[in-house]
């Protein structure tokens, strides 16, 4: 291992929940989602609007603003 011992645990970690989930990626990230529901603590939901640049052109638009527009 590496002479770092923060990450030594950060890596032995990182092999045990992998161990613990049947060592793929995909069920980590299930059971991660099933430990996260089952506590019930609210989940930040970002809007889903578009960008707007300070001067009021829409970015997620497909177009750079011109002066005209600005």
């Amino acid at each position: 291992m590496t002479k770092n011992p923060i990450l030594d645990e950060l890596h032995a970690t990182r092999e045990r929940l992998l161990a613990e989930s049947g060592g793929t990626v995909t069920g980590l990230l299930d059971r991660l989602r099933a430990d996260q529901a089952a506590s019930k603590r609210p989940v930040f939901k970002p809007a889903n609007h578009a960008m707007q640049r300070s001067g009021g052109g829409d970015v997620s638009a497909g177009g750079e603003s011109t002066p005209a527009t600005r």
